[in-house]
């Protein structure tokens, strides 16, 4: 079976659907221009550090597909030389690493919400749905204020 191999940069992690990390990379071409953005559920390389770049070895004829195992998986061959991009991809990295943790608590922590929580919820939810908009954003601190044990 013939093989293609491509270089890529490894650009970071993003968040898909406010809750699911992806690894993503851009391919370079042969001219070094940063071509298009792909992205995987797990890494091409586990631990690899944004900014790295890869060879990523793929069945010829199907472009979704990458060796990850094997003599042909893929390895590390160079840095990115831009070090503003590399600055870009890391602090997107860091910021959407740290959305999908706290998105991760979150659901961890609202996983035993009683019953009577949700109920209440949609209660507000039905009340506020036939206000005007004007009249929800002046009733919500008021909502807020009340529900944490401030009157003010």
């Amino acid at each position: 079976m013939n093989t293609i191999t491509t270089r890529m940069v490894y650009i970071g992690r993003r968040l898909v659907a406010g809750q699911q990390l992806t690894y993503w990379h851009q391919e370079i071409g042969p001219d070094g221009a940063l071509g298009a953005a792909k992205g995987a559920v797990q890494p091409f390389q586990a631990g690899t550090p944004v900014g790295a770049v890869l060879e990523v070895q793929q069945p010829e004829g199907e472009p979704s597909k990458v060796y990850y195992t094997g003599l042909m998986a893929p390895r590390v061959v160079d840095a990115w030389k831009d070090p503003a991009d590399v600055a870009q991809w890391r602090a997107r990295d860091l910021a959407d690493a740290q959305a999908a943790a706290t998105a991760r608590r979150a659901r961890e922590e609202l996983a035993a919400l009683p019953d009577a929580f949700e109920q209440a919820l949609e209660i507000l939810r039905e009340h506020f749905s036939v206000l005007p908009v004007m009249q929800r954003a002046a009733l919500l601190p008021l909502v807020q204020a009340r529900i944490l044990g401030s009157d003010s």
